[in-house]
C-alpha cells in the first residue's frame, strides 16, 4: 500500500511530509520524497541513518549522542572549575556514550587552547569515584547509562558518599523517571541533565493551548499535544514565509517552542537536517531548574 501511495499524483503534489512515524516505512517514503524533491520530517524518530543522501530529510528529535555531546559542551563551558569524573559501568553501549562524551569534551579543550591533562577522569564504579573524588574542589559524576538497576545502586550510594562533600551528578533525562529512587537523593546531589523537550504549564501559550485542547476533548493534553503544536508551527510557518528553499536551510532559522526549541545541523551538503536544541535542567531545592545556557 505504501508503495502504491508514494507512486501517486497526489503524493508527488505534496509540499512537505510529517512522518511516518516507523523507520522501515519511513525509509521507503524517503526514497520517493527524494526523488520528486519533496521534504520529509521526522517527528519522532532518533537515529540519524535515516537522514543519509537524502537533502530533503530532517528529524525533530535529537540522537542521544546529541544530547551527550550538549552535555560535554556544558560542563566544559559551566562547569570549568569542576573535577569532572565519568563513570563506566562496564556495558557496551554505555562506553560508546563515555567516548562521545570524552570525544566532544577534549575537542573543546582543544578549541579553548588547553591541554588534555585537564580531561575527563574515567573511573569504574562507586570505588573508582571515591579514589578520585578531591577534597576542597567541585565534583561533577557523569553517569551515562539507562540501566535502572545501575543507576537505582549506584545513586544510592554516591548519595551517602556525598554527606557533607561537594559533590553532583549529571546523566540521562531518564534517571528522573524511576520509581524507587527517592527524590531527596536527585535533590542533594543538584542532579543535572539535558531535555530535548520542556513543557512550562506557568507559560500563557502553553495555558492556552492546554485549555483548547481540554474544551475539544475534555481530557488533559499529553506531551505530544504540544510537540505536535510546535513542529507544526516551526515548519509551517517559515513555510508560508520563506518559501520551499526554507526546507534546504534549516540550519539558519532558530525557534524555541512551547515544548521543542529548534537548532538544526547538517554535517555535510549530502545530508539532511538534525536538530541538536536540548536544555540543561538541574535540581535545587527540590524543584526543577532550567539553566539558561544550550
Amino acid at each position: 500500500r505504501i508503495e502504491n501511495i508514494c507512486k501517486t499524483t497526489d503524493f508527488k503534489n505534496l509540499d512537505a511530509i510529517f512522518g511516518p512515524l516507523y523507520s522501515s516505512v519511513f525509509k521507503i517514503v524517503s526514497k520517493y520524497a527524494k526523488e520528486n524533491g519533496t521534504p520529509i520530517i521526522s517527528p519522532v524518530l532518533q537515529h540519524n541513518k535515516i537522514l543519509f543522501d537524502n537533502v530533503y530529510s530532517s528529524k525533530v528529535t535529537p540522537s542521544i549522542y546529541s544530547v551527550i555531546e550538549n552535555l560535554a559542551n556544558f560542563s566544559l563551558d559551566s562547569l570549568n572549575d569542576n573535577r569532572i569524573i565519568i563513570v563506566s559501568t562496564g556495558s557496551v553501549k554505555d562506553l560508546q556514550y563515555i567516548k562521545a562524551f570524552k570525544k566532544e569534551y577534549n575537542n573543546g579543550l582543544l578549541e579553548h587552547k588547553k591541554t588534555l591533562k585537564d580531561s575527563v577522569i574515567e573511573v569504574r564504579g562507586i570505588a573508582g569515584v571515591k579514589d578520585a573524588y578531591q577534597a576542597g574542589k567541585k565534583n561533577m559524576v557523569v553517569l551515562l547509562t539507562n540501566n535502572q538497576v545501575y543507576l537505582q545502586d549506584f545513586i544510592t550510594q554516591l548519595f551517602v558518599f556525598s554527606n557533607k562533600k561537594e559533590v553532583s551528578l549529571m546523566g540521562f533525562s531518564s534517571v528522573t523517571n524511576l520509581d524507587n529512587l527517592d527524590q531527596e537523593y536527585l535533590n542533594d546531589l543538584n542532579f543535572h541533565f539535558a531535555e530535548t523537550n520542556h513543557i512550562n504549564y506557568k507559560d500563557s501559550i502553553t495555558l492556552q493551548l492546554a485549555k483548547h485542547y481540554q474544551d475539544l476533548n475534555m481530557a488533559d493534553p499529553s506531551e505530544k499535544y504540544f510537540e505536535g503544536y510546535d513542529i507544526a508551527y516551526y515548519y509551517l510557518s517559515h513555510l508560508k514565509s520563506e518559501g520551499p528553499d526554507f526546507f534546504l536551510n534549516l540550519d539558519k532559522y532558530y525557534w524555541n517552542g512551547v515544548s521543542t526549541d529548534f537548532k538544526f545541523y547538517r554535517p555535510d551538503t549530502e545530508t539532511g537536517f538534525e536538530n541538536k536544541a536540548s536544555t540543561i535542567y538541574k535540581y535545587s531545592n527540590y524543584q526543577l531548574h532550567k539553566i539558561g545556557w544550550k
